[in-house]
């Protein structure tokens, strides 16, 4: 994993540098309120900040961003966005005469379903191991996957009966 350098400046705001190589991330809104924004030159500026749900940095809006959450969520009123989720990537933009990174917002709203965790699953049995081995659980299977009851039981008895025969 690299560092990007902006992340060593120790920014106050999500940027692009906040979001994995070749990944989106799912966010959820918690608020937006005007702040005071503070630039790298010292600058200080009132612009609209989405706080998240998620244990990220919040995101200064701008127009472009704002549009797109309007279109996604059928409405112009921030506080009609609490609780929505956005899927956000890295791109990039002109800015200065120049070619930057910015932070954008796909035009679809994430999809939430996750994928069913059971027997016939091709990890199955690799992920019975790590929570053998303590490098996982079943709280954090059910954070990617959807894993029945019944399919949480044959975990279990499956992890009994691993404990039994060693």
């Amino acid at each position: 994993m690299k560092t990007h350098w902006k992340k060593l400046q120790n920014p106050d705001y999500f940027g692009s540098w906040s979001i994995p190589e070749n990944e989106d991330l799912i966010l959820t809104i918690n608020f937006v309120q005007v702040e005071a924004v503070t630039n790298p030159s010292g600058r200080s500026e009132q612009l609209p900040v989405i706080h998240f749900k998620e244990h990220v940095k919040p995101l200064v809006l701008n127009v472009t961003n704002s549009q797109q959450i309007q279109l996604l969520h059928g409405s112009p009123y921030v506080e009609d966005w609490n609780g929505k989720q956005i899927q956000v990537y890295k791109d990039y933009t002109k800015f200065a005469g120049k070619e930057v990174e910015c932070v954008r917002i796909r035009g679809k709203i994430p999809n939430l379903k996750k994928p069913s965790f059971t027997p016939s699953h091709k990890n199955w049995d690799k992920a019975i191991n790590k929570i053998l081995a303590g490098e996982g659980t079943i709280e954090g299977l059910k954070e990617k996957f959807e894993l029945t009851e019944e399919d949480e039981i044959l975990i279990k008895e499956s992890i009994q009966k691993e404990l039994e025969n060693a």
